[in-house]
């Protein structure tokens, strides 16, 4: 029996009418009031015609199987004497209009129609091209995918109707709902995991290509991990539905991030302009030009004094968090000895990135907070037996030079991308940006310039107080370049921070 002529949008796209009274030969129940489903998102509006056609073909596929438990549920939905609550809601959603027959329906559907061939592009590329595999979508990833949007368009009015009635939050909802509905196909693959590795590979590659906009984001309490979960959000409720069996559905995931991370990155930031005249001045002689340049001033100061305080409010909390204690003599033995270089500054920086967060605190902080987040790391680097890249951040690094690395000769390269713990580093820590490490060569970099860089080491407290009880004074000896040494203890630094 064809029920096409029975599902039908009403109100303008907005809701969808299916007369049950007609469908199961029961006037009783051909009423606008219990039949109609709000839509209740304008983006589904758009898409009534294609929802109204998956409930179709899924009503001629499987009839009573799923048309008894569809309007069981929108009737259920409808009585609000008695309380349908949300976990009812969506039991009833994955076990009853997601039955097994439904699921084998649309699974042998999408098969039928599968069009696509990503696997044979995939094997193409590989000749030419390494592929990170826990990115890489298959054509089984894909059909999945597909059969997912078929299941979320027959679920689509049930979910939305059912917010119209009980005033829930629409996209939360819809999330939590489709997700359920997720896992019911994703047979052996943890889609929602897949749809988010996938999506924070592609928000993080931007983390230094558009630095600027990142501290803008953070400002507005947003990070990598936050703006991902509103993408993969997105992509549920929005995209998928979108989808059908004739299109490659990782195609619209890479356009629809771009344009959102296009979105983050300007249209969030509403940005007027007002022209300054450079020669008109007021009674103290300033031009508008002078003016502005004295209130960025201003705020960079006031910006820098917040940084400053928050590190030193810091401090206690993360001696206790990494148990170190020092004296006060022995800070200021570092202090009057200790000499800042940029390898010491992004070890620290690294170190403490999750306690303090952005650069620029590390960079506003007073020499004397600097100095005690030097001493924290550096002994807690020696309690870990990372003791010669302790030795490196105390040292005075007197002549930092930068090595060009051949990717085809240099023993470095080879040295670290054969050792165990690199490997590991990209396929569990960096597994999201290994393409990104691999292209700039951001460890093998920092490794090859040490080794081409001139330190001299600088006893730590305790061996100078030894030195100066035999009455000798301090050497100022170059530190020898273990690259082995090294190595291990610069990649053994990464996986612990």
């Amino acid at each position: 029996m064809g029920y096409e002529k029975f599902i039908q949008p009403k109100d303008g796209d907005k809701a969808i009418l299916i007369d049950f009274g007609g469908i199961l030969d029961m006037p009783d129940l051909s009423s606008d009031s219990l039949n109609k489903m709000e839509l209740k998102k304008r983006a589904y509006f758009t898409l009534v015609d294609n929802i109204c056609n998956s409930i179709s073909k899924a009503f001629d596929a499987c009839e009573e199987k799923i048309i008894i438990p569809y309007v069981s549920i929108l009737y259920k939905i409808k009585d609000t004497k008695n309380k349908y609550t949300e976990d009812e809601f969506i039991s009833d959603i994955v076990n009853k209009i997601h039955n097994p027959d439904v699921v084998s329906y649309v699974k042998k559907w999408v098969n039928e129609n599968y069009t696509e061939t990503m696997d044979e592009k995939t094997n193409e590329t590989k000749k030419t091209k390494k592929i990170n595999t826990e990115l890489q979508f298959t054509d089984q990833h894909n059909k999945i995918l597909i059969a997912i949007s078929e299941a979320i368009r027959i679920s689509c009015p049930l979910v939305t109707e059912y917010i119209n009635v009980y005033d829930k939050p629409v996209d939360e909802t819809l999330y939590r709902i489709f997700s359920s509905i997720v896992q019911q196909y994703q047979e052996n693959v943890d889609m929602l995991n897949k749809i988010h590795r996938f999506t924070y590979s592609r928000v993080v590659s931007t983390q230094y290509s558009d630095k600027t906009i990142w501290n803008l984001l953070r400002n507005k309490s947003k990070n990598i991990d936050i703006i991902t979960q509103e993408f993969v959000q997105d992509i549920i409720i929005g995209i998928l539905p979108k989808s059908d069996e004739k299109k490659n559905i990782i195609n619209l995931f890479h356009v629809v991030i771009k344009r959102k991370l296009q979105f983050e990155f300007s249209k969030n930031y509403k940005i007027t302009f007002k022209p300054l005249n450079l020669n008109q001045v007021d009674s103290e002689g300033l031009t508008q030009n002078d003016k502005f340049d004295i209130n960025i001033s201003k705020k960079n100061e006031a910006i820098s004094i917040i940084n400053r305080l928050s590190v030193s409010s810091l401090i206690p909390k993360l001696k206790e968090k990494y148990n170190v204690k020092f004296s006060k003599q022995e800070f200021i033995y570092y202090r009057d000895n200790i000499k800042i270089h940029d390898f010491q500054r992004n070890v620290i920086f690294n170190f403490f990135a999750k306690d303090i967060g952005s650069f620029n605190n590390i960079y506003s902080a007073s020499r004397k907070d600097y100095i005690k987040l030097l001493i924290i790391c550096y002994k807690y680097l020696k309690r870990r037996n990372i003791d010669l890249l302790a030795k490196y951040l105390i040292a005075d690094g007197e002549k930092l030079q930068e090595k060009r690395i051949s990717s085809r000769n240099s023993k470095i390269v080879d040295t670290i991308e054969t050792t165990k713990i690199y490997k590991d580093l990209l396929n569990n820590k960096y597994k999201n940006i290994e393409n990104l490490i691999n292209e700039n060569k951001v460890i093998i970099k920092t490794i090859g310039n040490l080794s081409v860089s001139k330190f001299i080491e600088l006893p730590d407290y305790e061996e100078s107080k030894e030195i100066k009880k035999d009455g000798n004074e301090n050497i100022n000896h170059e530190i020898c370049f273990d690259l082995t040494k090294m190595i291990n203890d610069y990649l053994t630094f990464l996986s612990i921070i």
